[in-house]
């Protein structure tokens, strides 16, 4: 009988020691610690991100508010910026070659943010809009339905930065097709208002 009731508080350590919360932590590898830590890492990337793109978006609404009241104060200040960026820019194009690179006019701009469909740009993540900028080398006609000139916004979901894309395009001939060149305007937006960062040309 004596021996009998020794066991008992024995089986009962025994299921205790098993069931030690301790001994769950110990049995996690490096590894396991580290994919929890990534994974952590990635939705709280993901959270900024959103943020961002929230903000972004807030900010584009707001200016296409202001634009559709007739306030252009911004619209003029930004033209402004890319004409003191383009003179600033050692002149590495002719006139020939400039034809290719029309310059964002305040007309166009204006229209464009009117017209920005602003829950197509939340779910796509950019907008786009026909224009007929009217340049191409001398041999080439400017403006052709297969051709069409575009103005493309788009919002970069890893940082505060929007693209602002002037494509111009032109027939060559039937079998050639499109010859199309760009020019890509960067911004962000500093205490309310357009910043110019920088630009780029493509084509």
């Amino acid at each position: 009988m004596k021996k009998g009731s020794l066991l008992i508080p024995f089986i009962v350590l025994s299921i205790g020691c098993a069931n030690d919360p301790n001994d769950t932590q110990a049995n996690e590898s490096p590894s396991d610690t580290v994919v929890q830590s990534e994974s952590l890492g990635n939705v709280s990337k993901a959270q900024t991100s959103l943020e961002e793109q929230k903000y972004v978006l807030g900010e584009l609404i707001y200016l296409q508010q202001k634009v559709e009241s007739g306030d252009y104060s911004q619209v003029e200040q930004f033209i402004s910026q890319v004409e003191a960026y383009i003179s600033a820019q050692p002149n590495q194009m002719t006139a020939e070659q400039r034809l290719n690179f029309p310059q964002l006019t305040k007309k166009d701009l204006i229209d464009f943010l009117k017209s920005i469909d602003m829950d197509s740009l939340k779910a796509n993540g950019s907008f786009d809009k026909k224009y007929s900028f009217g340049s191409a080398p001398k041999e080439f006609k400017p403006d052709n339905e297969e051709c069409p000139d575009l103005l493309i916004l788009s919002v970069d979901n890893n940082s505060s930065e929007v693209s602002l894309l002037s494509r111009n395009s032109f027939l060559v001939d039937e079998d050639i097709g499109c010859a199309e060149s760009a020019t890509i305007h960067v911004f962000t937006f500093e205490n309310g208002v357009l910043q110019l960062k920088k630009m780029d040309y493509v084509g």
